[in-house]
């Protein structure tokens, strides 16, 4: 049997071991949801940003001549530049060999 001043003291102790660790789980749970904003926001980054050598795909009309096995859509960035207007334009060589540009918003990458 544990004398009482002894146990009042252990109780203390395991109640301030409980505090630490319901601090620390909130802590790590705040980490986490930081984590996953950040890995939301980056996901979004680079699916939005084009770089030399990144496959895309264009979605609005093409005037060069179409290709039956579909590789006047797809594309190889070669670099981009911005607009007047501040947009993305984004300079292309298909796979059937044209070059053209595109504004960002209208290719999406393959992946």
């Amino acid at each position: 049997m544990w004398p009482p001043a002894n146990k009042n003291k252990l109780l203390r102790e395991l109640v301030k071991v409980q505090n630490k660790r319901k601090l620390l789980l909130n802590n790590v749970i705040v980490q986490e949801d930081k984590e996953k904003c950040l890995m939301n926001w980056l996901t979004w980054i680079e699916g939005t940003s084009f770089r030399p050598g990144d496959r895309v795909y264009i979605e609005n009309n093409i005037n060069h001549p179409e290709s039956p096995d579909g590789s006047h859509r797809t594309a190889t960035v070669r670099h981009t530049s911005e607009t007047k207007n501040k947009q993305t334009l984004v300079c292309l060589t298909t796979d059937n060999g044209y070059k053209t540009r595109r504004l960002s918003q209208n290719i999406r990458k393959l992946v």
